[in-house]
């Protein structure tokens, strides 16, 4: 592997991996040896277009002239920038095997190129660019190995600085459509952004029994104008004495968050008012159940996507923002262990639901039961041949907590 990003796991991983492959991993404590057993048989901010309000400038003998228009501003925002694009994991180290990392094209100034002549080819409007297209030759020729295809579609989507939750809605779609890709091209939307797919035509780079293709990507997001500064009432010269040092400012700086989530979304509690302290509290009660069963179940979503993209692309990274603790410990193991096995997991969820949960600190910890149905393929990532194709139902408890205004999950067990 070129890169260590993008991509995640679960326990299930290093359980099933020892239990296809014995004495494949032996821990003098056991830890890995329980993974399969505890887990149920174990945009970018597109840069609000950096163009300032729009000026013209004309000379003093034109100023009547009006037969040349300025060209409008462009009303959608950009992917991001291009010092962006050549700092990101993918151009700098490179994504799925065989393609990556890039340099520029000494033929072409807005096209970067590889040793392996792949080519991300990019439009821009000043520093910023508008459009990206990768272009990947000698890839399998076989229509139902889409998998190099599909991690490097991910890689290019997280250099243009799309988000988890957009690249989970593009594999979610391109699994929906990929059967369409063998009789031609398919295009897909993942939140704004607008991605096609297409057999490239053979060169003569091209090797026998491989194929080549085209991912072309743009964001469809409008640009959001500014509004103009309010005009500043002008010094009253009546008043000369000084201003007062300026006080603290009210408002709050906004706070950046890399990796937005469902769950940053304020929760508002109504107030009681005195007169209905002695009411039934019923009410109460089960609206916070819901909501929390509400939070808790899309906590597992999230956690079930990034699994799902871990376990295939045997990259730890995303990890992070879906565990901690113990949980991250033993799932980072159990990538590494398949990183050395040149194994990999092609998970398709079933169903999920919350079932219950247990209050061990109030508004802080938990203990959340939850029933789990997926279909796991576990795949040999040299010869693509599939080692083993089973139906998993189980239960599990995971330790849930509030870590710095999110939830994440610590803990598990059958």
């Amino acid at each position: 592997m070129h890169r260590t990003s993008h991509g995640l796991v679960s326990k299930l991983t290093a359980a099933l991996v020892m239990a296809t492959m014995p004495g494949m991993v032996m821990a003098a404590d056991g830890s890995l040896n329980e993974l399969w057993q505890n887990e149920g048989a174990a945009q970018q901010p597109a840069k609000e277009s950096a163009n300032e309000n729009f000026k013209l400038y004309q000379p003093e003998n034109a100023a009547n002239s009006s037969s040349e228009k300025a060209e409008p501003a462009s009303t959608t925002a950009p992917l991001c920038t291009l010092g962006e694009l050549k700092k990101s994991d993918f151009v700098s180290t490179g994504g799925w095997p065989g393609v990556g990392p890039f340099s520029q094209d000494k033929e072409d100034d807005n096209q970067l190129v590889d040793e392996a002549r792949n080519t991300l080819k990019y439009s821009t409007a000043g520093q910023d660019i508008t459009e990206a297209e990768l272009t990947m030759v000698n890839q399998p020729a076989d229509k139902n190995d889409l998998l190099s295809l599909q991690m490097n579609a991910d890689f290019l989507l997280e250099a243009l600085g799309a988000h988890d939750a957009r690249i989970a809605d593009f594999n979610n779609a391109f699994e929906n459509k990929q059967q369409d890709l063998k009789s031609g091209s398919i295009s897909l939307n993942a939140g704004t952004y607008d991605i096609s797919i297409a057999r490239g035509r053979a060169t003569e780079q091209t090797e026998p029994g491989s194929a080549s293709y085209v991912i072309k990507v743009r964001n469809t997001r409008p640009v959001i104008a500014e509004k103009p500064p309010e005009p500043v009432a002008p010094a009253q010269e009546s008043e000369p004495e000084k201003s007062p040092e300026p006080g603290p400012v009210a408002s709050e700086p906004a706070v950046k968050k890399e990796r937005p989530s469902a769950l940053d979304k304020p929760v508002t509690l109504a107030m009681k008012s005195p007169s209905a302290v002695t009411a039934p509290q019923a009410a109460d009660t089960d609206a916070e159940k819901n909501r929390l069963i509400a939070e808790f179940t899309d906590l597992m979503q999230r956690w079930q996507l990034v699994k799902k993209a871990t376990v295939k692309s045997r990259q730890s990274t995303n990890l992070t923002q879906i565990l901690g603790g113990k949980a991250l410990s033993l799932h980072t193991q159990a990538v590494s262990i398949l990183q050395n096995k040149h194994m990999y997991y092609e998970i398709t969820p079933r169903r999920l639901k919350v079932e219950s949960y247990k209050e061990i600190s109030p508004g802080k910890k938990y203990l959340v039961k939850a029933h789990i149905e997926e279909r796991r393929q576990f795949v040999n990532a040299d010869t693509m041949s599939i080692q083993r194709d089973d139906e998993h139902s189980y239960n599990v408890e995971y330790t849930v907590e509030k870590v710095r205004g999110s939830w994440l999950i610590t803990d598990f067990s059958k």
